[in-house]
């Protein structure tokens, strides 16, 4: 049996149980690639071929990266999409939402789809999108789109943060 070292991969949580091979629906990656701008960064990328640049932790990508901690340089991407594990902690979801950020060129685009809404210095929310659940209390994906705008006190975090 093949060792999956994703610790949300084959594993049953409540009724959920993830598997190995992700990827959004065919209508819905052209839903999401209809919205992409330039170069385009795919974070949390999965089996998903959308996007110039795939990053993934666990699935083949064009790079191999943790999502809080993204392999690339500040201020690449005019889009970014990302579908982060949806059981990301309380406590790493701004780390992830600044590290989005960091690599958006200002003006670029952040689609996002995550059951919680994020809130960040220099990103305005443009649009959000909610696909409707047919099954009673069931959790919703919601998509919501993002513009990074000039924010002196993000300007001077990323700057901090430059990788190499």
């Amino acid at each position: 049996m093949e060792k999956i070292l994703d610790p949300h991969v084959n594993r049953r949580i409540g009724r959920r149980k993830f598997i190995k091979a992700w990827s959004w629906p065919a209508e819905v990656e052209q839903f999401i690639a209809e919205m992409c701008e330039g170069y385009t960064v795919h974070v949390c990328s999965g089996n998903s071929e959308m996007g110039d640049l795939r990053i993934d932790k666990y699935m083949p990508a064009d790079k191999v990266g943790d999502m809080l901690k993204l392999p690339i340089e500040n201020w690449i991407a005019d889009t970014v999409i990302c579908d982060p594990p949806w059981g990301v902690p309380r406590h790493l979801r701004a780390r992830l939402i600044y590290e989005l950020r960091r690599i958006m060129k200002v003006g670029g685009k952040l689609i996002f789809n995550a059951p919680w809404l994020p809130r960040a210095p220099g990103l305005e929310l443009e649009n959000i999108w909610i696909a409707e659940s047919t099954a009673p209390m069931n959790d919703c994906g919601v998509i919501s789109v993002f513009r990074k705008v000039e924010n002196e006190i993000a300007k001077n975090n990323e700057a901090k943060h430059t990788v190499i």
